[in-house]
Parts: C-alpha cells; structure tokens; sequence
C-alpha cells in the first residue's frame, strides 16, 4: 500500500504525466462539440441552410484538435512540462467571438445560451492564438457544464487601464469558499460528480500566466448564483 501511494504522488508531480493529462483534457471539449454537431444533423432538426456554417464549426473544432496533437509531438514541450509562447500584439476580440461562435451547437444541446457584452470595441494585447484558445474552451466549457438548463452563460470584455479582462460568468450553484481556495491546485477543484478531471483550472491559470496574464475565481455577487472566472491580460509587457 505504501508503495503504491509513492508510486501514485511521483505520477501526479510528473511533469510528463501532467502534461498529457493537460492535453487530453483540452480535447475533450472540441470532441464534445463535433459530437453535438453529429447529434444535430442526425436528429435531423436542421434546415439546409445551415449545414454550411456547421461544417464551418466542425473544421474550427478540427483545427483545434490538430494544434493540440501537434502539440504533444513536441518533446521538448513534454520535457518542460510547458510550451514556449511566441506572442503577437493584436486585437483579441475577434478571436474570442470565433471560439465562442464555434461553441455554440454544444450550447444549444444543453439549452443555454451565450451572453456577450463588452465596453470596449477593441482589447489590443500580448497573446498567442492557440494559448487563447485552450483558455477560453477551458473556461466556456466549465461554465457550460454547470450552467442550468435554459440559462446563460455570460462572457464580458472591461478595459482595467493597464490590462483587458475577460471575465466568464455560470448560472450554476457556485462553489464553496473551501474549494474556491483550492481551485488552482491540482486536482484541488475534482469533481466526481460531474466528472471533473480537476485539471482544468490549474492548466488555465500556467496558460494565462504564460502570456503575463492573470487569473481570479469568485462566486457571484449580483444576486444570482454561479462562478466567476476572469483572465486579466496586460496592454503591455
């Protein structure tokens, strides 16, 4: 028995093992969607018209899925438990109305709906495309999770001065102030019960960190339930 709890603590502390786990929780929600886009079309409860923009998400969701594998073939990413971030400086609010967008029919399964708003027209940072990516399908897919049926999960963009916030918000039950403490460890926020792998948030905040970002989590204040979740990205490095 002792053994084998030494043997599970070296496998949990293994940069390696973390890593793949890491990449094998990002795939999961692209697979997710792709699936509830086969759901759609054998349900047959969609017009002609709209195949073409399905077709459209399933190629993102490819395109994704394909950067991710490209990803883990890289030893030296494996060996360093991390990836290099080559940044661009550029406006990120396109980027993050595509991923959303792409999203959408895994949304619409579960009856929810996507709530956008934004005091800014533009959010110009320090960022790389596929870190972004991994980021925002982390947090939607989370809040889509715990999101009840026939509500909203709400994405908002804030000009903070020295850095643009995108902030996440679920219409679930929230999180006690325990696990909330506990969020960014790993495993720290499991959840067996919806089948949480507990690594999500951990691998978000490296992400985010990455890009000289940072990250915070909260249960709402404005009168209704649900987490909070925002990446904060500077303007400049």
């Amino acid at each position: 028995m002792i053994h084998i709890l030494k043997e599970e603590s070296f496998k949990a502390n293994d940069p390696v093992i973390n890593r793949l786990e890491d990449l094998i929780h990002d795939m999961k929600t692209p697979i997710s969607i792709i699936y509830a886009i086969a759901q759609i079309i054998e349900d047959k409860n969609i017009c002609f018209e709209k195949l073409p923009s399905l077709a459209e998400k399933i190629k993102d969701n490819c395109h994704f899925l394909l950067k991710i594998v490209e990803s883990a073939m890289d030893e030296r990413q494996l060996s360093s438990g991390g990836a290099a971030q080559n940044l661009i400086y550029g406006n990120i609010v396109s980027v993050i109305e595509n991923i959303v967008d792409s999203m959408v029919p895994l949304a619409d399964r579960k009856l929810i709906k996507f709530d956008m708003s934004s005091n800014v027209a533009e959010m110009f940072v320090f960022y790389n495309h596929s870190t972004i990516e991994r980021i925002l399908h982390n947090l939607i897919s989370n809040a889509l999770k715990f999101t009840f049926t026939n509500e909203a999960v709400e994405i908002l963009f804030t000009d903070c001065g020295t850095s643009y916030a995108i902030e996440v918000r679920d219409n679930g039950l929230g999180m006690t102030e325990e696990r909330i403490a506990r969020v960014f460890e790993r495993r720290g926020n499991l959840d067996l019960q919806n089948n949480g792998s507990g690594i999500g948030l951990p691998s978000t905040k490296v992400l985010v960190e990455s890009m000289g970002g940072s990250i915070s989590v909260w249960n709402r204040t404005d009168g209704r339930t649900g987490l909070c979740v925002k990446i904060a990205l500077p303007q400049e490095l």
